[in-house]
């Protein structure tokens, strides 16, 4: 299954420099676009039982307004937090049906439960070092959109070779 997803976002922001150029603080405002594609699929080996899906998408306007603090440490050390949210202006998405091999001729609808029209919101928080061509970036993330949340944490390593 392929999964296309596709946001743009237009947005004012000022940034406010603080303590010698260590804290950035910006607040910022604007709207976001989202659009997401799922291709559909049939699968094998199940006899009777092997599912097809159509594809589907999915589309939506958010309102968002946000804060973002930059820290620059010593030593290659700096540190990162946002705080987003808005409410949601506009949402449809496509009606997905799946059918089974072994029943002929009959569909059935597929609902995952999002629905648009509440507030969203992203939380994240993290830490990075930077040292010569190496960069280690710890994150902590949460977040809400069309009523489904996730969170957790993201590792990312970066090395430049020269």
């Amino acid at each position: 299954m392929r999964q296309q997803y596709l946001e743009f976002r237009s947005e004012g922001a000022k940034t406010f420099t603080m303590m010698s150029d260590t804290l950035k603080v910006t607040p910022y405002a604007g709207v976001k676009f989202r659009h997401t594609m799922e291709g559909g699929y049939k699968e094998r080996s199940a006899g009777d039982f092997n599912l097809s899906m159509n594809s589907g998408n999915e589309t939506a306007v958010d309102s968002i307004v946000g804060l973002k603090l930059d820290y620059a440490g010593k030593d290659g050390w700096s540190a990162t937090a946002t705080l987003e949210g808005g409410p949601n202006l506009s949402y449809s998405k496509s009606q997905r049906t799946a059918s089974l091999q072994g029943a002929a001729g009959q569909s059935f609808g597929v609902d995952d439960g999002q629905k648009g029209g509440g507030v969203n919101g992203l939380a994240t928080i993290g830490v990075k070092y930077s040292s010569n061509d190496t960069a280690l970036h710890l994150d902590a993330y949460q977040w809400k959109e069309d009523g489904i949340s996730d969170k957790g944490f993201m590792l990312n390593v970066k090395k430049t070779f020269r």
